[in-house]
């Protein structure tokens, strides 16, 4: 048996019929939404201006989030500004001054570990791992860290593992450029070889996790 999940949401808009809303038309899209990693977007099924004069009412349809034309706009501190649909869609044209305050959406954070490998033994002693975050591909440009939380996963069955690990926050009073953990694998044995996902998932939505091998002593 197949199941099919479809949108069937709709909202009605009534806007002044000036140079701006006259524009408005069928098929188009907006994202009218709070902040999410996919908002919920809309598009415009029917249009209605002769009912009462100088009112337009509009129908919207719920749509989806297009990750290949619709654009979710961050600040230069990760932090959410707004989401615009169809923002690359071809033949939509793209100034020299909307692309120079579009911020980089290169802003991601990277989490690193100390000793050799990307391992934590089972009662092992605590290790330590750090999220930094970066505006450029490269790796450069460290930028201030970016509020946020950690999050405990075992890989290979999606499990919360928050239960299974001894954790502490060290990052030094004061400092803004990284958040450091150290952290001790208190699971049994029956984890070895499987992987803990250690995730930073900062307010704004920017993730980013680290794959550990769980080993024996």
């Amino acid at each position: 048996m197949y199941r099919v999940t479809s949108v069937e949401n709709q909202k009605l808009f009534w806007v002044p019929y000036n140079e701006n809303t006259k524009n408005l038309f069928y098929d188009q899209r907006a994202a009218i939404s709070a902040p999410r990693d996919e908002p919920v977007c809309w598009s415009i099924s029917k249009v209605e201006d002769m009912n009462v004069k100088g009112i337009i009412r509009l129908t919207w349809k719920q749509d989806r989030f297009n990750s290949h034309t619709d654009l979710i706009e961050y600040n230069k501190d990760g932090e959410y500004v707004g989401a615009w649909c169809d923002y690359y869609k071809d033949g939509v044209p793209i100034s020299e001054e909307d692309q120079s305050s579009i911020p980089s959406p290169s802003i991601h954070s990277l989490i690193t570990f100390s000793g050799v490998k990307p391992e934590v033994k089972v009662n092992g002693s605590y290790k330590k791992f750090i999220v930094r975050f970066y505006d450029d591909e490269n790796n450069e440009n460290n930028i201030p860290v970016l509020s946020g939380n950690w999050e405990f996963r075992i890989r290979e069955t999606d499990l919360d593992a928050s239960d299974l690990i001894d954790y502490e926050e060290i990052t030094p009073i004061g400092e803004n450029m990284y958040r450091q953990i150290k952290l001790k694998f208190i699971g049994g044995d029956e984890w070895i070889s499987k992987n803990l996902q250690i995730w930073y998932v900062s307010d704004t939505g920017i993730k980013s996790h680290l794959d550990v091998n769980i080993v024996g002593i």
